[in-house]
């Protein structure tokens, strides 16, 4: 930065993109006097000596200036994620902070992107139009391991200010399911591929808009005169429409190329190329690929880079807040870093684990038991684990749904609950779904569906918890764990509800193993059922005096069988999974459970 003769203090007005000058709004926003004030280089260099220095150190801070020396250099920092920095909510707080530099210098980046890549061109504004404003977003963007990586600013456009059939029509974009995200894991492993992962840096803004967009530049803004505004020709993040937009976009692409949109999940494309098959997952700007070719993946990458600049982050580490993990057995999809996290923000990293999430015949319903006054914290645990559930941990999955029921009337006793889980996950953090490799792109599929139900196992309201597993190849893809709606009336009932659901949840991931052409032709789903009776009356169409009264939509199990889609089994009790995901089992049962479900260490 350079420097006033005389003063030996930085220029911060030149390069400043406001008309007014930077003095000018930082004397109406607050900016310390002593803000930016260099320390000599002598002084620097006898501290640091000769050291390159990181990205991790480039913010600086304030410190007293010594005029014994010519020359102005920045005392240097080492920022961490843990060190807990505050980011700027507004222009004024981030000119307010010691960081002001680095802050307007990613602002002035960002513009200058923007402008580069042709966002809008500056017009007067005509007449009635409807004008949107805007506003920065600041953001510290740290690494894997926890050290700095770059301060972001981003312009983002405030959607709310937008008006519908003026300014937008449709918004919905489709973002890609868990379950599809697990199978794409699951396919790379049996086929020992490459599972590659790409990211297109700003996508929003490489899509048309579908309508004129006018948007009044932000404060400090150059160059704008009274009755001008900013004229969108591209997406802009924040807009209502960005999302569906910048999806139509890159659908047209890929179908361009040669894939075909899957009906039962959009965000799963495929392609038959030579005999190979390759899917490709889309996760809003996140690209998954995996083929039974490698050369036809990097082909895929190659052709997505040229077109969208995306930057190909080679084999697939982090994908949704999932950490994928090559072993020499599979590869493992994990959470450990969103646990030890969570453990930290509910002060629970030094806590006592224990072997299972909840006890056995545990009682959730209890008049004596003080309420709890925090909802707010029981709500932020509750949908911490239910992320962790529905991503990698389906080992917690039944605690999870039991104490969720409560998350609006908890007490002292549900917060135990909830203890309970964090404390069996500080014990078991390091395990995951394990995917174990198969013998290559010939590998044969099986899928399999679990169902089981806990008769009237709510104590409050005599409903039973229904429970469903999927898996391919012995290999976990999908689970449920689910209160039923209606009161069952025998232990067949109830099975019969299950079981319903299970083929509902399971159909979906049928048809795209269908449409992947990855099961043999006429193949059906195996469904295992330990109910002797539910499965006399899911084969039996006849209505009788003891299932009549049953709705309608859970005879849709039986439809399921008659077009086989679904081929029914008897399963020993021993060996039923979704035994798992309807009560809390001892330890010994649950651990045999949990093995059986492919959760592995990953170490």
């Amino acid at each position: 930065m350079p420097r006033n003769e005389g003063t030996n203090q930085p220029d911060v007005g030149e390069n400043h993109s406001d008309q007014r000058g930077t003095d000018e709004i930082s004397d109406e926003v607050g900016v310390p006097e002593d803000f930016g004030r260099p320390i000599p280089a002598g002084v620097l260099h006898r501290v640091f000596g000769r050291r390159q220095t990181t990205k991790t150190e480039e913010f600086q801070l304030p410190k007293p200036f010594i005029d014994a020396f010519a020359g102005p250099a920045y005392v240097l920092i080492t920022i961490r994620a843990s060190d807990h920095i505050k980011e700027p909510k507004t222009l004024g707080e981030a000119m307010r902070s010691k960081y002001w530099r680095q802050w307007k210098e990613a602002m002035d980046k960002e513009l200058d992107d923007l402008q580069a890549n042709g966002t809008w061109k500056l017009v007067d504004t005509p007449e009635n139009a409807n004008l949107v404003t805007a506003k920065w977003v600041y953001k510290i963007k740290f690494s894997s391991n926890g050290e700095l990586e770059r301060s972001k600013a981003r312009l983002v456009a405030r959607g709310f200010t937008q008006k519908f059939g003026v300014d937008f029509d449709a918004t919905f974009s489709p973002v890609l399911r868990l379950s599809s995200l697990r199978l794409i894991a699951l396919l790379a492993a049996l086929w020992k591929a490459k599972l590659l992962q790409g990211d297109v840096p700003n996508a929003y803004l490489k899509s048309p808009l579908d309508k004129p967009i006018y948007l009044t530049p932000p404060n400090g803004t150059s160059g704008v005169f009274a009755g001008q505004s900013w004229l969108l020709l591209k997406g802009l993040y924040g807009l209502k429409q960005s999302g569906k937009v910048w999806n139509d976009m890159i659908d047209a692409f890929l179908k361009a190329e040669g894939f075909t949109r899957s009906k039962v999940d959009p965000c799963i494309y495929f392609m038959h190329r030579d005999g190979n098959l390759c899917v490709l997952g889309l996760y809003v700007d996140d690209v998954l690929v995996v083929s039974q070719d490698d050369n036809l993946s990097e082909h895929v990458m190659s052709r997505l880079a040229k077109r969208f600049n995306i930057k190909n982050l080679g084999e697939a580490k982090k994908c949704l807040g999932v950490w994928l993990k090559r072993t020499p057995e599979g590869i493992i999809l994990h959470q450990q870093q969103t646990i030890e996290e969570l453990l930290q923000q509910f002060g629970m990293e030094q806590c006592r684990p224990v072997a299972t999430p909840m006890e056995v015949n545990h009682q959730f319903y209890d008049e004596n038991s003080e309420p709890f006054t925090d909802t707010n914290l029981v709500r932020e645990a509750i949908g911490s684990l239910l992320w962790l559930s529905n991503c990698t941990r389906p080992d917690i999955t039944t605690a999870v749904n039991r104490l969720s029921r409560f998350v609006v009337h908890s007490t002292e006793m549900h917060w135990r609950g909830i203890k309970r889980v964090l404390r069996y996950l500080k014990g078991t953090m390091i395990k995951g779904l394990l995917y174990k490799f198969g013998n290559g792109p010939g590998a044969q599929l099986q899928a399999v569906v679990y169902s089981d139900a806990n008769w009237a196992g709510d104590s409050n309201s005599a409903k039973s918890t229904s429970g469903a597993v999927l898996q391919i190849n012995s290999m976990t893809v999908s689970w449920a764990s689910r209160k039923q709606t209606t009161v069952a009336l025998s232990t067949m009932e109830a099975e019969y509800v299950a079981a319903c659901t299970a083929v509902q949840d399971c159909i979906g991931i049928r048809q795209l193993l269908d449409e992947l052409r990855l099961l043999p032709e006429g193949a059906s789903i195996l469904l295992r059922v330990d109910n002797q009776s539910a499965i006399k009356s899911m084969e039996n169409a006849v209505s009788s005096q003891r299932t009549r009264h049953l709705n309608i939509k859970y005879h849709f199990v039986r439809d399921a069988i008659m077009k086989k889609d679904v081929r029914v089994e008897y399963c020993p009790t021993q060996q039923q999974l979704a035994d798992l995901f309807t009560k809390a089992t001892d330890r010994v049962i649950f651990e045999r459970l949990c093995c059986k479900l492919r959760l592995a260490s990953q170490v």
